[in-house]
């Protein structure tokens, strides 16, 4: 009875997550020109969100497999990186989008490693996770690649990247659900 209610609780989060990452998506796309200050705090509070769930969601793999370690450590890096974003609200813009682009660039890894090395039992969940880490990687090096362009260009990809991450995480559930 527990690991069902478990199974809900994360199928749900798992909506909230893809929901407000749509959202944020949404967000950056239609108000491109959001200013840095604002895009930090949405950028530092959805690590935040981020972090707490992938630790979250680790308690219920731990030990479950050689690599469980991954997701509460995906979960440290997004909660470090979005401290530090919210706790410096002057760091300068470039050093924003490579902050930005270093996080894209490791969730990615650890997610394209977690579907290599583990196998959650469910085909459609590794392939979204696959999907997701890959979409991340490509964000994460276009990001780093484009640091002195304009933040409009920037804003564009981390909308375009957080809409399809969060259409797959919605996709993910729903499909959990049935």
């Amino acid at each position: 009875m527990a690991k069902k209610s478990l199974s809900k609780e994360f199928r749900e989060a798992l909506k909230m997550q893809g929901l407000l990452t749509v959202a944020f998506g949404v967000t950056a796309i239609f108000w491109p020109g959001l200013t840095v200050t604002v895009l930090l705090y949405l950028v530092g509070a959805y690590l935040l969100v981020s972090g707490v769930f992938h630790i979250g969601s680790s308690v219920s793999s731990m030990g479950s497999t050689n690599w469980w370690l991954l997701t509460p450590l995906l979960g440290v890096v997004e909660l470090g990186f979005g401290v530090y974003l919210l706790r410096h609200t002057a760091v300068v813009f470039s050093t924003f989008v490579t902050l930005i682009g270093f996080a894209l660039i490791i969730r990615g890894l650890i997610e394209l490693v977690s579907v290599v090395f583990e196998s959650f039992g469910e085909e459609t969940a590794d392939r979204v996770t696959m999907v997701n880490g890959f979409l991340a990687l490509v964000a994460g090096i276009v990001v780093l690649y484009q640091t002195k362009t304009a933040s409009v260009a920037f804003v564009w990809i981390l909308g375009v990247y957080a809409i399809l991450v969060g259409a797959t995480q919605l996709a993910l559930a729903k499909r959990l659900s049935e």
